[in-house]
């Protein structure tokens, strides 16, 4: 499966600064155990920059902006 996620903000709540997904504040994903999906992040904010982590998982980079990487990286945090 792959997916187009859309990453948005600063927007200020309440509660400070949010930042959205798909227009979503803190949306699920759902997957099934064992699956490899292949997420398409799109920053779409003016002047923020994300460092991306899930607990207890690992990326695998396989492209930089659009460009193929010639191969695939595990990292800790994209």
């Amino acid at each position: 499966m792959e997916r187009l996620l859309i990453l948005q903000g600063p927007f200020i709540g309440l509660q400070g600064p949010q930042y959205w997904v798909n227009r979503q504040l803190n949306p699920s994903i759902t997957m099934r155990p064992g699956e490899t999906q292949r997420w398409r992040i799109l920053n779409a904010s003016a002047d923020a920059f994300y460092n991306l982590a899930l607990e207890g998982h690992r990326w695998r980079r396989v492209a930089i902006d659009g460009s193929p990487l010639p191969r695939t990286q595990t990292v800790d945090r994209h």
